[in-house]
């Protein structure tokens, strides 16, 4: 496992349209330290509108039989992913699964493609209070 910060760059080279963080690798985050940058993120996605690529995510978590209004468990469903494929991956974004730090929970991480105006490049935590 390796601890990253998100929203640096990572890996060399960068990713098809340049994605950064890698599916197969076990990643691991601590949320108290991202939390002021994805708090930022956030604010600006009320600001400006949201970003294609969180129009992905709903739509993962549709397809794969969750509700996007009332969260129901999906903490089996990632798990399976993760360090081994992406959940999704497209020309607005991909969802990577990240380990919580220290505890045996995983995030969802939309990781932004240039196409996603105001947001080129962004790494999103989707589910900040983890996989229920």
């Amino acid at each position: 496992m390796r601890k990253i910060k998100l929203n640096r760059a990572t890996e060399k080279g960068g990713m098809w349209h340049g994605y950064v963080l890698c599916p197969t690798s076990e990643y691991v985050i601590n949320l108290k330290d991202e939390e002021s940058e994805q708090d930022a993120i956030l604010r600006a996605v009320q600001a400006v509108g949201e970003p294609p690529a969180l129009v992905d995510y709903r739509q993962w978590l549709t397809k794969n039989g969750c509700d996007v209004v009332v969260p129901n468990s999906i903490k089996g469903l990632v798990k399976e992913h993760y360090g081994k494929k992406a959940l999704w991956e497209n020309e607005f974004s991909r969802g990577i699964v990240v380990k919580a730090e220290g505890e045996d929970d995983y995030y969802i991480v939309v990781e932004c493609s240039h196409r996603n105006k105001s947001f080129e490049y962004a790494q999103i935590v989707v589910n900040p209070s983890g996989c229920v």
